[in-house]
């Protein structure tokens, strides 16, 4: 029987999933893992204040996987999935 988990950000596992996903597609090349890194973090201190909007959030992280082939993509979430 499937089971899905979701939002277990620092309770199952140890980080955010969002920003372990962004220092993924770092060491994946996808990005500059410096500069992507910062703009993450800067986008998180925001979220803690209550002050970002989740849309520039999502086009900021899911811009990198924009033009990528499925198969791209899926390998790396297949398992979990």
């Amino acid at each position: 029987m499937p089971v899905a988990i979701f939002d277990l950000d620092e309770t199952l596992i140890d980080g955010d999933c969002s920003t372990l996903w962004c220092e993924q597609m770092g060491r994946l090349g996808w990005v500059d893992p410096a500069s992507f890194m910062r703009r993450n973090d800067e986008m998180m201190e925001a979220y803690k204040a209550g002050e970002l909007a989740m849309e520039d959030y999502m086009a900021f992280s899911l811009e990198p996987m924009a033009g990528r082939t499925p198969e791209e993509i899926e390998h790396l979430v297949g398992p979990w999935v």
